[in-house]
């Protein structure tokens, strides 16, 4: 909500209001799914990994999603899937499991497969919506405003207003800060970057 709320402000600074009128219906169907993909699914997913592991597990799980843009971007944007790209992945696998097993490769270990699978959830959602966002010709900073109001209405659909505890200043502060820095601007510098070159850079 509150990347949602930061992001129409800069739409309403920079006078693009007329931008999300033209949009049609499909577009904002594109945008549904999108906000249900990328924003939605893989910050439900993430932290329902983080409740049921380690946050060191949960992360370094969740950190899988290159490894997910690679493979996706060769499916769906038919990108040229390189030896260097293959030792890449291969690279990122074993940096993974060093790290899960602590250097002790015969132990490796999780304290719930439930966290496990929402981790890799999470990991092939963000994957599977940075590869869809890439040839989508939409202005950045109105589609990931409507991205995070979607995923807002979808995040109310589970948890009503009625049901959001009350926060403290600095909750407050710190959510923002989440909201607007960590969530809504770099998801617009993300999709920004991924228009210039491959995919797996």
């Amino acid at each position: 909500l509150l990347a949602t709320i930061s992001l129409f402000t800069i739409v309403l600074f920079q006078k693009k209001l007329h931008v999300i009128r033209s949009y049609k219906l499909r577009d904002y169907f594109t945008f549904a799914y999108m906000g249900f993909i990328g924003v939605f699914l893989y910050t439900y997913s993430f932290f329902e990994a983080i409740v049921n592991l380690s946050n060191q597990e949960a992360v370094i799980l969740n950190y899988l999603w290159p490894i997910s843009v690679v493979v996706f971007s060769t499916i769906i944007l038919k990108e040229k899937f390189t030896i260097r790209k293959f030792f890449g992945i291969i690279l990122s696998f074993i940096g993974v499991y060093i790290v899960l097993t602590k250097g002790d490769f015969l132990n490796l270990s999780f304290n719930s497969l439930r966290g496990i699978l929402f981790a890799l959830i999470a990991a092939f959602s963000y994957g599977l919506f940075s590869v869809l966002g890439k040839n989508q010709d939409y202005e950045k900073y109105v589609s990931t405003m409507c991205y995070y109001l979607f995923a807002t209405l979808f995040s109310l659909s589970l948890n009503p207003f009625s049901s959001i505890p009350s926060f403290s200043l600095s909750n407050l502060i710190a959510l923002s800060c989440l909201g607007i820095f960590a969530n809504g601007l770099a998801f617009v510098f993300w999709f920004q970057s991924l228009r210039y070159g491959d995919t797996a850079k």
